[in-house]
């Protein structure tokens, strides 16, 4: 490792952060979730790529970590943060597989058809000019399937969150939420990170998060 590179960045609150991830775990019934340390990053690995964190979203790296987006270090205090992980815990440890099979669904069953197709038109019938036209349609096809199924991924996030208030409350909830909405109105590049990385990851966005919880009546809170 070379001496010029610079640690990661951590927090007094981590500890707390950490106990707090492993308690809500446990309270939601979430197993094998053994988170040892945060980290404080700018962005989150996707696919081959990398995508800035957005300022109300936690991520769960190789099993052990949760990932927090360094900006809003020291911004929000451990107990602010609490929906914001109960949320991020029950979203990718339960409710997105729901939402990647229907991913499935969209994308990797027409690219298996398409495929299908191309190999019975040149084994079979031989007509190679056929075949071509079909696999050139892969693509688009992949890119179709993933915008329909990207609604779906919001809906389970919006129902994570909703879960996530029954346990941590529903006003504190919408309390920290509109705070980060406050940070962002007042800092224009970290609302156009924001909203950027929402479109990547298909976040839901703040508004919509709001207005989501805002909808649940006060007894299911």
């Amino acid at each position: 490792m070379s001496s010029l590179r610079r640690p990661p960045p951590t927090s007094p609150d981590d500890p707390r952060l950490v106990e707090m991830t492993m308690t809500l775990g446990q309270q939601l019934e979430i197993p094998k979730l053994n988170v040892r340390e945060v980290r404080w990053s700018s962005i989150v690995p996707v696919g081959r790529s990398a995508v800035p964190i957005p300022s109300d979203w936690c991520f769960f790296f190789l099993r052990h970590a949760i990932v927090m987006p360094a900006r809003m270090m020291g911004k929000l205090t451990p107990e602010e943060w609490r929906p914001l992980i109960a949320s991020s815990i029950l979203y990718q440890k339960r409710l997105r597989r729901s939402a990647d099979r229907r991913q499935a669904l969209y994308i990797v069953l027409p690219t298996f058809l398409a495929l299908l197709s191309s190999a019975i038109l040149v084994g079979i019938l031989m007509i190679y000019w056929a075949s071509l036209i079909v696999l050139l349609l892969i693509f688009p096809l992949f890119v179709v399937g993933n915008r329909r199924s990207r609604p779906y991924l919001k809906k389970a996030m919006l129902e994570a969150d909703t879960k996530a208030s029954a346990l941590t409350g529903k006003e504190s909830f919408l309390e920290v939420l509109r705070k980060i909405d406050i940070m962002r109105q007042g800092n224009a590049e970290m609302s156009k990170v924001d909203e950027r990385s929402r479109r990547r990851l298909a976040l839901p966005s703040l508004v919509e998060r709001v207005d989501n919880l805002q909808g649940i009546p006060s007894n299911a809170a």
